[in-house]
């Protein structure tokens, strides 16, 4: 694993800093999900790379309940790697929270699985991590295992960023 080296603004060379693996990841699963919403994929695409698929959770409310409960559309995009077909990034935004999971499809098992969510108090504040990333079991995910599940899921973003 590489070290990231950061130096602060102003400081001399010897300020600085240096992530440890935990701090790296999770830097990059935000970067990585900064960048799902920046994209803001809303259809379906193809690319010799990846392939997405979109979804958009229909209105079930009730008549009577329209005029009390409001609507919270759910916004679903699944990525898959069309070249080997072993990752996908699964990413699901609502306006108060946002969902991302990368896993191997070809091995399926808790530990091939990250997920991460993010909430926020209202649509005018920043999202914010709501606990660490975690194993799709719930259990705390080791760096390593992060670090290479992100690395794979942001090689599809940038594949599809690229076209």
């Amino acid at each position: 694993m590489s070290v990231v080296e950061l130096s602060r603004r102003g400081a001399d060379e010897r300020g600085v800093i240096r992530l440890t693996p935990e701090q790296e990841a999770r830097q990059r699963i935000t970067h990585l999900t900064q960048q799902l919403l920046t994209l803001q994929l809303r259809e379906p695409v193809t690319t010799p790379a990846v392939i997405v698929m979109t979804a958009k959770d229909p209105d079930t409310r009730f008549a009577e309940e329209k005029p009390t409960i409001p609507y919270v559309p759910k916004l679903q995009t699944y990525i898959v790697d069309n070249r080997t077909g072993t990752h996908s990034v699964f990413f699901e935004e609502t306006p108060i929270a946002l969902t991302l999971i990368i896993q191997s499809v070809e091995y399926p098992k808790p530990l091939d699985g990250i997920k991460v969510e993010y909430t926020r108090r209202g649509v005018s504040q920043d999202y914010s991590l709501v606990d660490s990333i975690t194993l799709l079991d719930g259990t705390p995910a080791p760096a390593a295992t992060a670090l290479a599940l992100i690395g794979d899921g942001q090689a599809l973003v940038t594949c599809l960023a690229q076209g």
